[in-house]
């Protein structure tokens, strides 16, 4: 996965209350909008647990099961915060590879934007918040961008930037996308991160099997004799070592006992 990022304090402020937080290894990205008096602080938790959460046993979960996992762990989290800060805001967005699946997640007036095609519906229950997923294929690109982008543009400026990144991708490309964004409106803190994928992260996730391998259609073959010599052999030994031991017991024990015997 290649991933480029920035985040920057808007001018009404003198903290950055946006969170950003990239794991390549895991395939994973969010960017966390907060808000309120704890902002800056709430939203580096929610990125952090976030990771964390989904990180724990995930080898457990299929392709099938990335949305409601994303939603479960998300779930939890901002329940975690709520106890811990009372009312807790923060928009989002999320992008995890997992299984050969891309899940993508936003709210609030954050946004993920796909290379590929595809409409972001709204969660049943879950007012605010949208997902979409697809299959993941190699040279797939993603924007995601906190509310400070969404001043300066809307959804169709954003799928126009999208298809050039996808044309002919450069950093001073998306250096220049930045500066204009800010030249637009640059009150609100700003964070961005841009990814690309790889053919690696086609198969992130997805689980591995340790085979192992046997001898058994191995075929075998030997002369018929040779068990029946085998066993010639044992029984001639048997009876040997029997006929020792019977003359042993003979010159222990008084020889009318072993009348019978003769």
């Amino acid at each position: 996965m290649f991933s480029s990022s920035q985040t920057a304090a808007g001018s009404i402020r003198e903290c950055n209350q946006d969170a950003i937080l990239v794991d390549k290894n895991f395939r994973f990205a969010v960017i966390v909008d907060g808000k309120g008096f704890n902002g800056t602080e709430a939203s580096n938790s929610l990125a952090n647990n976030l990771l964390l959460r989904l990180k724990e046993n995930s080898y457990l979960f299929s392709s099938s099961e990335v949305k409601n996992r994303i939603l479960q762990v998300l779930d939890q989290c901002i329940e975690e915060l709520k106890e811990k800060y009372g009312n807790f805001f923060a928009g989002i967005a999320l992008v995890w590879i997992h299984d050969g699946i891309v899940g993508m997640l936003y709210s609030g007036r954050c946004k993920v934007t796909s290379s590929k095609k595809g409409v972001f519906q709204e969660v049943d229950g879950r007012e605010g918040i949208y997902y979409f997923e697809h299959v993941a294929a190699e040279n797939n690109h993603y924007i995601m961008t906190s509310e400070g982008f969404s001043f300066s543009f809307n959804d169709q400026k954003l799928q126009k930037y999208i298809s050039g990144f996808l044309q002919d991708f450069s950093k001073e490309k998306l250096q220049n996308f930045w500066i204009e964004a800010a030249n637009v409106y640059d009150g609100d803190d700003r964070s961005l991160v841009f990814l690309t994928l790889d053919k690696s992260d086609l198969d992130a996730g997805k689980k591995r099997e340790i085979e192992l391998f046997t001898d058994i259609d191995r075929q075998f073959s030997f002369p018929v004799w040779l068990p029946v010599s085998i066993v010639g052999a044992f029984g001639v030994v048997g009876l040997f070592i029997s006929r020792k031991l019977l003359t042993i017991f003979k010159n222990i024990v008084p020889s009318n006992r072993f009348n019978f015997f003769d």
